[in-house]
């Protein structure tokens, strides 16, 4: 995916089959995306291809392959930590926020130079607009995500054969640390194609690995995928509780996480969640 160069906030998918092409999609899309509207073009014989999305994507383009045996030149499915998808109003908001607006608008970037780097939007005269990441992801676009994205499970690209996201650093008051360090990322790998691929980038010096030493502070690095899986079961509740309808997961699967979570925390989504079905904001 890379970004419309007519529309900022707008996302243009497509086959990318050079360097050049990837590296300028390269960098964080918080914006609407179907990246496999682009599946019918993979047919030239003899390619391979990896096939990048939302957890949600390579779920489905993994159920496709095995249900119909069909785009076995797609080798590897990669994908990231997604906390859900923003709405068109969502974009809009940031950038009003941020000051450039309209058709004076000529590019936004959600995220980069730094780490995590600035919202930073480009008018038509050359003029920058900035905007800190906490703010623009946890005070706009994350507030404002697709109903879907709500109820979904999987923020951690299960179906993936590699998945990353930010290995963000801890602060003192043991909360996810967003301020400008040196960046890096957890990689998990789920499968050992994924595992062969990832070694095979190690060995090329293309991407430095350390092993995890404590692996209980995940929890807290990402505290957001943490919390949202360990208390799915209470949030699907208060949807069914007021009729609304809900995806079908393992049950043992869920119970088993929200075991894991904190009681008050909990207690605090289902209620939040109650409160938000009442005043119809979801």
């Amino acid at each position: 995916v890379k970004a419309d160069e007519k529309q900022p906030t707008q996302t243009v998918c497509r086959v990318s089959t050079t360097r050049e092409e990837i590296e300028e999609g390269c960098g964080s899309r918080y914006a609407i995306s179907s990246p496999w509207l682009t599946l019918s073009e993979i047919t030239e014989p003899g390619k391979k291809y990896a096939a990048i999305g939302k957890p949600c994507d390579i779920k489905a383009l993994r159920r496709l392959k095995e249900a119909r045996g069909d785009y076995s030149n797609i080798i590897y499915l990669l994908s990231f930590f997604y906390a859900g998808l923003p709405s068109k109003q969502a974009n809009e908001r940031l950038l009003q926020e941020l000051g450039c607006v309209g058709e004076e608008c000529k590019s936004l970037t959600y995220r980069g130079n730094g780490w995590p780097g600035y919202a930073t939007a480009i008018d038509r005269r050359g003029k920058e607009y900035t905007m800190e990441y906490s703010k623009a992801w946890g005070g706009i676009l994350g507030r404002d995500v697709h109903p879907y994205c709500r109820v979904c499970f999987d923020g951690i690209g299960e179906a993936a054969d590699i998945a990353c996201g930010d290995g963000w650093y801890i602060s003192e008051g043991q909360t996810p640390d967003f301020s400008e360090r040196d960046g890096r990322n957890i990689v998990f790998v789920r499968s050992d194609l994924g595992e062969d691929l990832y070694q095979a980038a190690v060995n090329a010096g293309a991407v430095v690995s350390t092993e995890w030493e404590n692996l209980s502070q995940l929890e807290i690095i990402q505290k957001y995928q943490f919390t949202r899986r360990t208390s799915m079961r209470e949030r699907l509740f208060a949807y069914r509780l007021f009729g609304r309808k809900v995806p079908l997961y393992d049950k043992k699967k869920m119970t088993m996480l929200s075991r894991k979570g904190n009681t008050k925390g909990k207690v605090r989504v289902f209620l939040g969640t109650a409160k938000r079905i009442l005043l119809k904001k979801i």
